[in-house]
């Protein structure tokens, strides 16, 4: 800890907030900490739920997402296959069965409906980022199915979680390499 810098702790509703906690926002926050001290009035525990909400928010959308391009093939059947170009804002998916292309869409990751083809059928597909995962939200009809994306931490495998939302079933993990 810092020298000159005495470490307090207070007691807000059962809660406590360090005096590092403190420390970090005495100069801009001053108001709220005088709130958490109980020199003001009982609008603290408010106060410093609104602080550590905006703070969690802003170190969450400054963690990158993993890159997910590549080619993936599934492993119980190497004909399926999964061909996928990511940017930062968007990411371009090409699924295969053989040689054939069974569909082919580009969609940015805000969460937004991109309409694509799916065999010949039409359909609505929603992508987005939930931490390290990548979120597919697909709609083909009154049919919505979820996918979830996530890389290993060797980067060598993909996992994909397979599960039907508008109806009852289960839930299928598929296994995809480089």
């Amino acid at each position: 800890m810092p020298s000159g810098r005495q470490h307090k702790t207070f007691v807000v509703k059962k809660k406590v907030v360090s005096g590092v906690f403190r420390g970090c926002f005495s100069d801009r926050y001053g108001h709220i900490l005088r709130l958490a001290e109980g020199k003001t009035s009982m609008k603290t525990p408010f106060g410093i739920l609104i602080c550590m909400t905006f703070a969690g928010i802003a170190s969450a959308q400054t963690s990158s997402a993993p890159s997910l391009s590549g080619t993936w093939v599934l492993g119980k059947d190497s004909a399926e296959k999964l061909v996928v170009e990511q940017t930062p804002e968007k990411i371009h998916v090409k699924e295969m069965k053989g040689d054939s292309v069974r569909t082919e869409y580009t969609c940015n990751l805000d969460g937004k409906d991109c309409s694509i083809k799916e065999d010949g059928h039409s359909a609505k597909v929603a992508l987005w980022f939930n931490g390290p995962k990548l979120v597919e939200l697909r709609t083909r009809g009154s049919e919505v199915t979820r996918r979830r994306f996530t890389l290993a931490g060797d980067g060598k495998s993909l996992q994909v979680e397979l599960e039907p939302m508008s109806t009852p079933g289960k839930t299928e993990i598929l296994a995809y390499s480089r």
